[in-house]
C-alpha cells in the first residue's frame, strides 16, 4: 500500500511541474505577430484611422498581462495619438 502511495505521489508531483514549465514557456511559445496583425486590422476598420503597434508582451505570472508597446494611432484628419513604453 505504501509503494502506491508513494507513486502517486511522483506522478503528481511530476504533473505539477509539468504544468508549471508549461505556464512559464507558454508567452515565448506563443507567436504574437499574428494577433497584432488581425488587431491592426480589426482596430483600423472600425474607427477608420491607421494604427501601429511595436511589440506585444505576454506574461501568465503571476496573473495574465498583456503589454502593447510604442503603440499610435493616426486620426483620418492626420492628427496622431502616440504611447511609447520601454
Amino acid at each position: 500500500m505504501q509503494k502506491y502511495k508513494r507513486r502517486i505521489l511522483y506522478i503528481i508531483i511530476i504533473f505539477l511541474v509539468l504544468i508549471s514549465v508549461l505556464v512559464l514557456s507558454a508567452p515565448k511559445l506563443i507567436n504574437l505577430d499574428s494577433f497584432k496583425k488581425t488587431i491592426i486590422n480589426k482596430l483600423s476598420d472600425e474607427t477608420g484611422g491607421k494604427f501601429t503597434i511595436g511589440k506585444i508582451d505576454l506574461s501568465f505570472f503571476p496573473t495574465l498581462n498583456i503589454v502593447v508597446r510604442n503603440a499610435s494611432f493616426e486620426f483620418q484628419n492626420n492628427n496622431k495619438i502616440s504611447v511609447f513604453s520601454s
